[in-house]
């Protein structure tokens, strides 16, 4: 029965947290979107200054969605196809120098079109044309996207981990059943060593190896008790000791640690040459 529950579970919760992180990232897509054709309509970027200005922004729009949503979706698919250990940085740029090679052509082929009436330019003088341009613009793409994973998209892991990953979600605190914290913030902090911390909204579950309590915090609160000796901050919502680690695990692209429990912590993607770099740095020598 708890693990049909769980099941469920996990299909709801994956679902909304994957249609609330579509979401968001359309909303930062359409107003990036909006934002840089605006800008280069107003400019009258690429000679455009001639034309009325609803042409401007409607052939600026169709720039700004090319580039954009071409930068997103090909920096996602080279990761996808390199190894784990490319550098973001080598992924971008890789990123930037195929959008071009796309804008290039697509912009050459506009200019079929009454969109863009102008004469075929020599294809290498183009690309130079416009990569000031393009190049910036897919960095910012990339930066932005990075920055919008590690601290916003929630990082997924298979089913086969849900009673141990998403054990909280069976607590009343998820539906928000328990009383009103007291206003003194980690007024509860447990005594004795922390094996691990998970941050779920407003609330930190501490665990002790003889007890765990759920206390009024946050991450942040909670990191500046420990230090870098006791343990690493994994993932935005997690923290763990050093002692309690047992191993590192990899499936597919998601990293955790397992715990000497059995239990595992994720390891977010952008954190994760830095926090095995750490863990590797404390492993006794042979």
């Amino acid at each position: 029965m708890k693990a049909d529950t769980s099941q469920m579970l996990q299909a709801r919760i994956s679902s909304w947290l994957s249609l609330r992180d579509r979401i968001r990232t359309l909303v930062l897509h359409g107003a990036s979107i909006f934002t840089l054709a605006l800008v280069l309509s107003v400019s009258g970027a690429f000679d455009s200054d001639a034309f009325p200005f609803w042409r401007r922004l409607s052939f600026h729009s169709l720039t700004a969605t090319l580039l954009i949503v071409q930068t997103s979706l090909g920096f996602d698919l080279i990761r996808r196809i390199l190894s784990k250990k490319t550098s973001a940085f080598v992924i971008g740029a890789l990123t930037a120098v195929i959008v071009l090679t796309l804008m290039t052509v697509q912009l050459q082929a506009l200019k079929l079109t009454p969109i863009l009436p102008y004469d075929f330019d020599p294809w290498l003088a183009f690309a130079l044309f416009l990569a000031p341009f393009v190049l910036p613009v897919s960095a910012l793409v990339v930066l932005a996207k990075t920055a919008h994973e590690r601290f916003w998209v929630v990082q997924e892991y298979s089913t086969d981990h849900v009673d141990e990953v998403l054990e909280l979600a069976f607590r009343p605190v998820i539906a928000g059943l328990l009383p009103a914290p007291s206003p003194q913030t980690l007024s509860d902090w447990p005594q004795g060593a922390i094996e691990h911390i998970r941050s779920v909204d407003h609330y930190l579950e501490v665990k002790t190896a003889s007890q765990t309590v759920l206390v009024r915090g946050r991450m942040g609160d909670a990191l500046k008790r420990l230090s870098l000796n006791d343990g690493i901050q994994t993932h935005r919502s997690w923290w763990v000791a050093w002692a309690i680690i047992h191993s590192v695990e990899t499936r597919s692209r998601d990293t955790a640690f397992r715990l000497n429990t059995g239990a595992l912590i994720p390891i977010a993607r952008a954190r994760e040459a830095y926090v095995l770099a750490e863990w590797k740095a404390r492993q006794p020598t042979s």
